[in-house]
Order: C-alpha cells, then structure tokens, then sequence
C-alpha cells in the first residue's frame, strides 16, 4: 500500500509540470501490477464481505487500489493534452473505459466491467449537457443488460440499473430546469427522454433484466422496475398534461380548472387500468398498486377538485370518479365470482333413471 500511494504521489510531484509520455507511461507501470492482481481474480471483493460476494477476494487496501487507479490512469491521460482535453470533456474518461471494458468482458472480470462502465457513464455526462446526454445514459443501460444475454453472464444488469437512474436524475435534476417553457408538452425533446427512460424500465421489469440467482430476489427486483415505470408514467403524463394545458389555454386561471380535471381523469383511468391489467395476469402487488393511486386520486378529488374547480369542473370530476370506480366494483365482483365457483365442490349426484 505504501508503495502504491507513494508511487502515485511521485508521479502526481513530476506531473505538475508536463512530462509528456514518460508520465504516461509511469502512470501504466504502476496499473499493471493492479491489473495483474486483478485478472487473477474473478472477483474483487473485501475479504469482510457476505459469503454471497466471496470468492478470490481481495484486502480492503486492494479494493482501493483497484478502483482508484482508473482515476489516476485518466489523469495521466489529462495531463498529456490539457488543452485538448479540457475541450473535449469526458474524453479522457471514454479512453480509459476501452481497455476495462475489453478486459471485463474479455473473461469474467465484472470489477474491470463495473469500472467501464462507470467511466462511460461519466464521459457521457462531461461531454453533453442537455439531454443528449440522458439519451447516451439510456442506451448504455441497455447495452449493459443486453451484454447478459449475450454473454450468460448476470453482472450487466446490475450496471445497467444505476445507468438508468443516473440519466433520469440527469433529466430530472438538470435538465426540467433548463427546459424552455415554449417547448411542447408530450413530444418535445425532454419528454422524448423521458418516455424513453420509461420504455427501457418496462423492458427490463419484462425480461432483459436477466433473471439470475434466487427466485425471490428475482421477483423482488422486477416488482421494483414495474413500480419505477408506473411512478414515471403517472406523474410524467401528469406533469405533461399541465404543462400542455398552460400552453395552450389563454387564461392562467382556466387553464388550472381545465389541467386539474385532466389530471384527475388521468390518474382515475391509470387506477383501473391497473386493477384491471392486475386481474387479467393474475398479479396482485398490481392490483394492490391501483388501488393506491385510485386513493390518491380520491383524495385529489375530494380535497382539491371539489374545492377549487368551477361547477362544471366539479361535476364531471365526480362523474368520471364513480365511473371508474362502478368499473373497478363489477371486476372485483366478478373475481369474487369466480374465486366462489373455483372452491365450489364438483356436483357428483348421478341422476335416478
């Protein structure tokens, strides 16, 4: 450990002026023997760890050591070019990400994959600010889940996952504030991402998440990825509703009546889309997820709409209320029906001639 840091230290000490390529290459003298030890193990891990994450595990120092070195190799590539660099942010990241990557999926490395792609998604987001660079986020995560399937492996996935969240944070987080307010409602460049986002969730929840490991957790994680799509598909068309509603409605006032009942028969009609859909594949966690946002909607209707919209508003508010709520009534009638036929005894009297 004490040559690792002391030899990083002496590099950092002659790189604060350029050294050119002998700085690069001391900067690979000291990765090799890190890569050397690390493509002895399958896996990196803490000796500390659970048993599940055991095998050929690695002193918590050389963990460090393994995940720090990409940094230091990048900063070495850095200092080569400032200039260029600086200009063409994240190019340094994308560099070192290629010969990780070759390395993790050249055999089973999943610490040299895990650091690829980590430095992938960060090229991604130093060389585009907008949402150029959720779009990049995106369809890395669906190549890291995709590199399962091709490859019987089952650590994809799980790079796959914070890549997706990282570029809806990115989205949500950065992006909406930079959103013009002229921008269009559904179909504008920041909802594209976001449908998106949405679209490559519910093809995970469906299947390229690659099943691997205990059932359970398998369930577990799938019943996670379809309540993430159902949370961005509730309140991203909420969101899209009232904004289009506000573009295109005159007066402020109006177009909160108009968007507010929108919004309510949206989230009514997402409620029974869900008991529905929940009935149909037999899936109660879904049915259970309806008849939460039918709650939430319910309470919308009657603290919100009942007391700030006009009395059209307010009447067709309760109109499409007890409309989806009388659909959703008759299924569950018809599901206790049918529960009621199923545990019903077979009629075994034969007839007298």
């Amino acid at each position: 450990s004490l040559s690792f840091w002391g030899g990083w230290a002496l590099i950092a000490t002659s790189g604060n002026a350029r050294a050119g390529l002998p700085l690069l290459l001391a900067a690979a003298i000291m990765a090799a023997p890190v890569w050397w030890h690390g493509m002895r193990s399958p896996r990196i891990w803490p000796e500390q760890t659970a048993p599940l994450l055991r095998g050929a595990e690695w002193s918590m120092g050389e963990v460090l050591h393994f995940f720090v070195t990409p940094l230091f190799l990048a900063w070495a590539l850095h200092r080569q070019a400032p200039a260029y660099f600086d200009a063409k942010r994240g190019l340094a990241a994308l560099v070192v990400a290629v010969p990780y990557v070759i390395a993790g999926y050249a055999g089973r490395r999943p610490a040299f994959a895990l650091v690829a792609a980590a430095a992938f998604a960060t090229a991604a987001i130093l060389h585009w600010h907008n949402v150029t660079a959720v779009l990049v986020l995106v369809a890395l995560a669906a190549i890291w889940a995709a590199a399962d399937h091709v490859f019987e492996r089952s650590d994809g996935r799980w790079y796959a996952v914070p890549t997706l969240i990282a570029a809806l944070m990115h989205l949500l987080m950065y992006d909406a504030l930079r959103r013009g307010a002229v921008s269009p409602a559904f179909v504008d460049p920041w909802a594209l991402a976001l449908w998106m986002a949405l679209a490559l969730t519910v093809i995970l929840a469906m299947g390229l998440w690659r099943p691997a490991g205990a059932e359970r957790d398998v369930r577990a994680m799938r019943t996670v990825l379809w309540v993430g799509a159902g949370v961005l598909l509730l309140f991203g068309v909420t969101a899209e509703i009232q904004r289009y509603f506000v573009q295109h409605t005159a007066r402020l006032a109006a177009a909160r009546l108009a968007g507010g009942l929108a919004v309510s028969a949206w989230w009514l009609a997402f409620a029974t889309a869900l008991v529905l859909f929940g009935f149909r594949r037999g899936s109660q966690p879904v049915r259970q997820f309806g008849l939460g946002v039918a709650a939430l909607a319910v309470a919308k209707v009657l603290l919100v709409d009942l007391s700030s919209l006009d009395a059209l508003y307010r009447v067709g508010s309760v109109f499409i209320l007890g409309l989806m709520s009388l659909l959703v009534a008759y299924r569950y009638h018809r599901h206790a029906q049918e529960l009621a036929a199923a545990s019903r005894p077979p009629d075994t009297t034969e007839e007298r001639p």
